[in-house]
């Protein structure tokens, strides 16, 4: 018996290492499986229904997502409905605690990331032919958790310092399970880290129900109540409406 265990100790250390010999290209399709994310070509609609905490305050938000590129957020405060959307083309916006119910169009830049979060899969699925580099930084812990690392850099960016991305794929699942993010907004770099958990499975896709964001010191969580998929959305919804 003593020689067994001694025999299983010393195989652990190779088991492990050759987790850690994982391909980029082996970590991605492990997370595209995992995730569920092939499941997404019979996807054309998701509704999103949940709220957003920030300071102690809830605030009542719903998400829609549509092929090709469309998206619409809605988010109640004081009574007032705030909303964003992107028709595929275009972005505008109704911010009442602007001082206009008037509908304002998005410069090129929120619009440009209005499109982004439209993508249902997100960049890490198929990242090429978004405009990405990727390369595998290895494992880190986070949370307690070994995480593989994936780099994701920005091409085609005009900026000088381009936009870059690290997804945190847990290494027992290769569910996300962190994103951090680096950007220049104004000439100044602004970091941020969103924290994913409370995954749920919903026709085969992997969900998670809890987003805590955290930026500039500031931090808030987006609790989703509710994921329909498939239901009737029309176009019109994301189309800037008449004044």
């Amino acid at each position: 018996m003593k020689k067994v265990f001694f025999l299983l100790l010393a195989l652990f250390p190779v088991l492990s290492y050759a987790q850690d010999d994982l391909t980029l290209e082996e970590v991605l399709n492990n997370y595209y499986e995992a995730a569920g994310l092939n499941n997404y070509k019979n996807v054309n609609t998701i509704v999103f229904k949940g709220k957003m905490v920030m300071q102690g305050m809830e605030f009542p938000i719903t998400l829609y997502k549509k092929r090709q590129d469309k998206i619409r957020t809605e988010t109640e405060f004081q009574g007032n409905k705030i909303i964003s959307a992107f028709d595929g083309k275009n972005g505008w916006s109704i911010n009442p605690m602007a001082g206009t119910k008037e509908p304002q169009d998005m410069d090129a830049k929120q619009a440009k990331q209005m499109k982004e979060q439209a993508d249902m899969e997100g960049i890490l699925y198929n990242y090429k032919d978004k405009g990405y580099k990727a390369e595998l930084d290895g494992t880190e812990e986070v949370e307690g958790s070994d995480a593989y690392v994936i780099h994701l850099v920005k091409q085609d960016s005009t900026k000088e310092k381009p936009d870059e991305f690290w997804y945190y794929l847990d290494a027992e699942t290769f569910i996300p399970i962190k994103v951090k993010g680096q950007t220049t907004l104004r000439g100044q770099e602004v970091t941020s880290e969103t924290y994913f958990s409370n995954y749920k499975q919903i026709n085969g896709i992997a969900f998670p129900m809890l987003m805590t964001i955290g930026s500039g010191g500031r931090s808030m969580q987006y609790v989703i109540d509710s994921v329909e998929i498939n239901i009737d959305v029309p176009d019109s919804l994301f189309v800037k409406p008449e004044k």
